[in-house]
């Protein structure tokens, strides 16, 4: 039997997606944490610029906050004593 290897993607083109504004980043941020009031937002900016406004990163540590009732300070302080 002979190992046949298929490049999936080269069917599609690439294209490259630039991240979002930092403002963007942090509606986004909001919208899933369910931070609705401003006590927050330089703890939450602080956490988008530690993880380079990676989206699907601020989409899951919002939602971690969501769900584990943390505050955006207590989460820094997590990313930054874990990595």
């Amino acid at each position: 039997m002979r190992n046949i290897r298929i490049n999936m993607y080269s069917a599609f083109e690439k294209i490259n997606i630039s991240k979002l504004s930092p403002e963007d980043c942090l509606k986004l941020y909001k919208k899933h944490s369910g931070v609705k009031d401003n006590k927050q937002d330089e703890t939450i900016k602080e956490i988008i610029k530690t993880v380079d406004y990676h989206t699907l990163t601020v989409v899951l540590i919002a939602k971690t906050q969501h769900e584990s009732g943390y505050s955006a300070e207590k989460l820094l302080e997590i990313i930054k004593t874990n990595g």
